[in-house]
């Protein structure tokens, strides 16, 4: 039994690691690695009581109610706020700016050389319930305008549940780009 414990727990580092690796790749370099969005895997299912398709409709019903296009889902951004959502909770900072991972959305959008002229990302900590969330956003004006900005069509939202400055929290990243 204790052979096939640490058989599995060796893959899951090795599977870590790999990961760790893919990403300093990413970041070693100034230049774009490439010259349009890739299609990263799907991002993990979520343990946030946040529903991402519930959170979605609601932006999108309001959106409509101001006769703006509905966003798209896009996977790939769909992908890197889960990256963003998952590093806040590893560096214990809640910012757009990543001063300790390097982990900004902009700078996840320069290295992967995206090919969006405008991105932008709305967070918020402590919700987990859609309504809120959306309401939160409606009521601060920086994130209302991202929220009903007229030219973005595409969009990836990710929520997570951990421990943030040692309680238990939910993290959701909205990031949006055209």
């Amino acid at each position: 039994m204790k052979r096939g414990f640490f058989i599995s727990l060796l893959l899951a580092v090795i599977s870590l690691a790999s990961s760790c690796f893919a990403f300093y790749l990413l970041f070693k370099s100034e230049q774009p690695i490439v010259t349009s969005l890739p299609i990263f895997e799907e991002a993990p299912v979520s343990s946030s009581p946040v529903n991402i398709t519930k959170l979605l409709k609601l932006i999108n019903k309001e959106r409509k109610q101001k006769r703006l296009p509905q966003f798209t889902e896009n996977k790939s951004l769909t992908y890197i706020a889960y990256i963003r959502c998952n590093d806040m909770f590893d560096n214990q900072e809640y910012t757009h700016e990543a001063t300790r991972s390097s982990l900004s959305y902009a700078r996840i959008m320069n290295k992967i050389g995206s090919p969006y002229s405008q991105t932008a990302e709305n967070l918020i900590i402590g919700y987990d319930n859609e309504e809120k969330i959306v309401e939160a956003w409606k009521n601060s004006k920086r994130h209302n305008d991202i929220l009903f900005s007229k030219n973005i069509w595409d969009i990836g939202i990710y929520s997570m549940r951990g421990v943030f400055l040692g309680k238990e929290k939910v993290i959701t990243t909205m990031l949006i780009g055209k």
